[in-house]
């Protein structure tokens, strides 16, 4: 799959633009959910769920939560850096008011910085504070593990975006038919 490997040092592992003194603590994460657990709170009504990978992965496939349940959110970005942009926006904040905020993505290491930072500005700006959300959530080991614990689905619909040669995959039960 990589014909070449080059190692580098980065800064952030997802690049947010939030290095060094910026980055939130990786002790500040959402609460890790299994799948189990997190399909079940995408059927709460005062919920959230944003999906932190790129508008293009999420236009290949993405939770459909059931009518009455979370609240699909598409933050539409085209690369990392714009979601600490997108979470400061007033309209977005409003949809965070008074939620339970859920969050995925493919692996689960985007939803590792992306928790934090919510969370932390949770924890230190005041109009965030202030929003009153009830927890932030992310689902342990993203979609990948999902697909293992639901493989006719679940509330997933599409396939997942993936970085190898497979391109996308859809839940092992919906592939195979």
């Amino acid at each position: 799959a990589f014909p070449k490997l080059h190692a580098f040092k980065v800064e952030e592992i997802v690049n947010y633009g939030l290095a060094g003194v910026k980055a939130p603590s990786i002790h500040m994460t959402g609460e890790h959910l299994e799948p189990a657990d997190y399909h079940k709170k995408m059927a709460e009504s005062d919920t959230v769920i944003i999906d932190v990978r790129n508008h293009y992965e999420a236009n290949i496939g993405k939770f459909q939560p059931p009518p009455n349940g979370a609240k699909y959110i598409d933050p539409m970005m085209r690369k990392s850096t714009e979601f600490p942009v997108w979470l400061d926006k007033p309209e977005t904040k409003e949809m965070l008011r008074g939620k339970q905020v859920l969050m995925y993505c493919t692996g689960g290491v985007r939803c590792e910085r992306a928790s934090a930072l919510l969370r932390t500005k949770i924890e230190n700006e005041e109009d965030t504070k202030a929003l009153g959300i009830k927890g932030v959530y992310q689902l342990q080991g993203g979609i990948d593990k999902y697909f293992r614990d639901f493989p006719e689905g679940g509330w997933w619909r599409g396939k997942n975006y993936v970085f190898d040669k497979r391109f996308a995959h859809a839940p092992p039960g919906v592939e195979s038919l």
